[in-house]
């Protein structure tokens, strides 16, 4: 973006003088070094008419920290980009499938983990009835 910006404002410097250039040519300077013209108010006009292609130099790559299907990309090739910007989004219904599970094997291991408590509290109770 600020590569654009750069080219941008140089482009614009350049076609000012080009301008300037062309307005200081012989045939406008008819009024000499002595002579007196008055002075008028109006409108000052530029008109900067260029053609030409813009081609940024640079690419990136990307990766990502995680890996899955993609569900809707949100950018188009070429588009601009903002740090932070979200450019796609993910199915997420595989991972909601392994994380219900997971939750369903930590319930069981919480309730194997309860029972082995009560069965070590009783053995202890026996072994001091003993």
């Amino acid at each position: 973006m600020k590569l654009l910006r750069i080219m941008l404002i140089a482009l614009m410097l350049c076609s000012v003088s080009a301008i300037s250039l062309s307005c200081t040519s012989e045939e406008d300077s008819s009024a000499t070094e002595n002579e007196v013209t008055t002075v008028q108010r109006g409108d000052l006009t530029i008109e900067i008419i260029a053609v030409g292609n813009l081609a940024l130099s640079h690419r990136e790559h990307l990766t990502f920290e995680v890996s899955g299907t993609v569900e809707e990309v949100l950018v188009e090739e070429g588009d601009s980009v903002e740090e932070g910007q979200v450019l796609v989004r993910l199915d997420y219904s595989d991972w909601w499938d392994q994380r219900a599970a997971l939750e369903h094997q930590i319930e069981i291991k919480k309730r194997n983990l309860l029972q082995a408590e009560l069965n070590l509290t009783g053995a202890e109770n026996a072994l001091a009835n003993i």
